[in-house]
């Protein structure tokens, strides 16, 4: 078992290093707070108690620390490339002295955050960790430690030179997580898996959005991840004490129904809510700023990706 205050503690640390990346602009104190973040998501993992099966949350605490470890070793391959002196020089790392990444440095940097969000091609880790985890912990994966993790990387882009190939990198990455991410949350009725499907859908469309090098980006990136954030806790703090985590089942013992399709109408984007004018201005950023085939194949995803979310909503008004 676990001590609130422990969870309180924990949840405080991430939020500074959430404060840390946002303003230090610092590659090394980027990857310690990455870092940081990881082994206290392995924390939750291990240490909330979960109704699934001890092997499932093993395995699921294996997947989430092997992903990361692997994550990490491309992230200290980009930091070694680039210390050039015997002496750590934190000043070495500020983004300001990083303009001209090598090619080389920004590939291993890329692939770091795509093992730690699961993304495509990476992807299939990460339903078996939501799967595996309490519903708790995949609040806390969801809504604080992946979108800590594309927040760090997107600042991080934003003041780089970057290549046409990282760019295309990161769209084909996006496009692939989307696509996965939609057949995940159209098929299952599992709420943890559900999830990770729906953090592909989000985290991939963010990861194009990363591509485009505007003063806007990051402006539409914040607004979504809050929005997300906020959807996604009106559904998932619902089933904190539910067994059964299957959308159809054990309905009558839910009294928040109503904040669950309020959560999930949130997350489908549709109008009035935040996310349908965000997908829209995504759309025009995309249609402006990047290539023309890119916009027509993105567009009808950002329309149609709605469906995933409202096809549970009509499940559970039945």
């Amino acid at each position: 078992m676990y001590k609130k205050s422990s969870i309180i503690a924990l949840l405080i640390v991430l939020v500074l290093c959430i404060f840390v990346v946002f303003f230090m602009a610092n590659l090394l104190c980027t990857f310690i707070c990455v870092e940081l973040t990881s082994i206290i998501g392995y924390i939750f993992i291990i240490i909330i108690d979960t109704i699934s099966e001890k092997e499932a949350k093993i395995e699921a605490g294996l997947k989430y620390f092997f992903s990361n470890f692997f994550g990490t070793l491309c992230f200290i391959l980009a930091l070694t490339d680039l210390s050039n002196t015997t002496i750590l020089d934190i000043n070495t790392f500020n983004y300001s002295n990083l303009k001209e990444m090598s090619l080389d440095n920004l590939i291993f940097l890329t692939i770091a955050f795509i093992l730690k969000l699961n993304l495509f091609p990476i992807f299939f880790w990460g339903p078996e960790i939501y799967a595996g985890c309490a519903i708790q912990t995949v609040l806390i994966l969801s809504t604080i430690i992946k979108p800590l993790y594309i927040f760090a990387y997107a600042i991080f882009i934003q003041n780089m030179l970057i290549s046409t190939f990282i760019s295309y990198l990161n769209i084909f990455c996006g496009l692939g997580s989307v696509f996965i991410g939609l057949s995940i949350a159209q098929y299952t009725t599992y709420i943890k898996r559900f999830f990770a499907g729906s953090a592909l859908i989000i985290f991939g469309f963010l990861f194009i959005l990363i591509s485009i090098i505007s003063p806007l980006t990051i402006i539409v990136l914040i607004s979504t991840l809050g929005a997300y954030i906020y959807g996604s806790y009106f559904v998932l703090a619902s089933y904190f004490n539910i067994k059964n985590l299957n959308w159809t089942t054990n309905l009558l013992q839910i009294k928040e129904l109503s904040d669950i399709i309020f959560g999930l109408r949130f997350l489908a984007g549709l109008p009035p809510y935040p996310l349908f004018l965000l997908k829209i201005l995504l759309c025009l950023m995309i249609g402006n700023l990047l290539d023309l085939w890119i916009f027509f194949i993105i567009s009808p995803l950002i329309i149609f990706s709605p469906a995933v979310y409202l096809k549970i909503d009509n499940k559970l008004l039945r």
